[in-house]
């Protein structure tokens, strides 16, 4: 079960429908990210409504193998789709990577999320993401997909331009491997650089589905220390000098976020823009029942726009 489909996309056709109907399709589809510890601590069972399509399994520095694993198995158990982080950097070795790979396996785990990681220098045989889609182990994994992570406002270790060739060589391994890629970006507080980027992928040659991070309801504070930490500081400096954020400090809001990519297509020609993806900062629960509650409400305006539409037509 995925519940997502990533050849999904907002395309000119949908700008018949009202914005609250484009921002409620964003979100129907949207994947989440959730630390293991938060998994072990407990995640709700996925709902029977609208559950949310991928539970994506950050590997945060310090972590092992197994921890994914064992977050990977309680998540299917709760009826959640989880996509695990692979950084290549971490791998000490080749038998490790098959193992692993076995483990995922055992828990009907078919995508990837692949990283080079964080770590200065690889532990083992694996410097970047390309490398890991070489050995033997990987092509036996039965995986239907892989996903890579894009940086719409940079990296701080690289520059555009060698973001760019990466993911093109990415796309290029993923194909010839038959697995359907999608990019997912580090999160945003602001549209323009990402619809920007979005169509410089496009220029590129790169036509994989992206889906967009936004953060979750959560505090600004903590928010702005995740951004500054992460390297998105252009777009926190932004939120920063917004007299209206200064005004709103207590939680984010992501609605006006999701609201400026639900309508970047009635200006622009269709773009890769396929979902969002959720970066929840520890409140996971809080952060499904958000989305709940913010699908019921954006359906709910949607019916009504477009009841008020057919009755002023004429």
């Amino acid at each position: 079960m995925d519940g997502f489909s990533d050849r999904q996309r907002i395309t000119v056709d949908s700008a018949q429908a009202t914005r609250a109907g484009r921002m409620a399709r964003l979100l129907e589809g949207a994947s989440i990210e959730i630390t293991p510890r938060q998994i072990a601590d407990g995640v709700p069972a996925a709902a029977d409504r609208d559950p949310v399509g991928e539970v994506f399994v950050p590997f945060l520095p310090g972590a092992d193998f197994d921890q994914t694993l064992d977050a990977c198995r309680d998540l299917s158990l709760r009826g959640f789709t989880p996509v695990p982080h692979l950084p290549a950097r971490a791998v000490p070795d080749h038998e490790t990577l098959a193992r692993f790979l076995d483990g995922l396996a055992a828990h009907d785990v078919t995508r990837l999320l692949l990283i080079a990681g964080d770590a200065p220098g690889p532990a083992g045989p694996f410097a970047d993401t390309l490398g890991l889609l070489d050995p033997p182990s990987f092509a036996d994994a039965g995986l239907t997909g892989l996903c890579v992570a894009g940086h719409p406002e940079g990296h701080p270790h690289a520059d555009e331009a060698a973001l760019m060739a990466a993911l093109q060589r990415k796309q290029a391994h993923a194909r010839m491997r038959g697995l359907p890629l999608t990019i997912v970006t580090q999160f945003s507080f602001d549209a323009a650089p990402v619809i920007a980027w979005c169509a410089r992928l496009r220029e590129a040659g790169i036509d994989a589905p992206v889906r967009i991070g936004i953060p979750a309801p959560v505090g600004m504070g903590t928010l702005i220390r995740f951004a500054m930490r992460c390297g998105v500081g252009a777009s926190a400096r932004l939120l920063g000098r917004r007299p209206d954020a200064l005004q709103l400090l207590k939680r984010f809001d992501p609605l006006p976020l999701i609201a400026a990519f639900a309508g970047s297509d009635d200006a622009n020609p269709p773009t890769n823009l396929a979902g969002v993806h959720l970066y929840c900062f520890g409140g996971a629960a809080q952060a499904l029942s958000w989305r709940a509650q913010a699908l019921d409400d954006l359906r709910a305006t949607a019916q009504r726009e477009t009841a008020h539409a057919e009755d002023a037509a004429p």
